[in-house]
Order: C-alpha cells, then structure tokens, then sequence
C-alpha cells in the first residue's frame, strides 16, 4: 500500500515537472531571471545548488 502511494506521489511530482518546464518561457531573460531571484530568496536547496553549479 505504501509502495503505490509513494509510485503515485513520484508520477505526480514528475508531472509538475513536466508542466512546469512548459510554462517557463527560457527566451524571455527577464522572467527567467525574477524566477531565479525569487528562488534563491526563498527555497535554500536553490542557493546551495546554484552554487555547487557555480562552481
């Protein structure tokens, strides 16, 4: 039971992946830059991997 509800919670984040990607528009530098910006603000697991990026 926990095994279908886990598969069924990985389909669904994948999902919001896929949708997601469609949306950002990765020509348009202004959004892209606001999206990075609100992110580094706001979620740490952003800040640390744009910096092992980074690097």
């Amino acid at each position: 039971m926990y095994t279908v509800i886990k598969q069924a919670a990985t389909r669904a984040a994948d999902v919001a992946k896929q949708v997601l990607r469609r949306q950002i528009d990765d020509e348009d530098e202004v959004k892209l830059r606001k999206l990075l910006i609100k992110g580094l603000k706001h979620e740490r697991g952003w800040a640390v991997a744009f910096q092992a990026a980074d690097m």
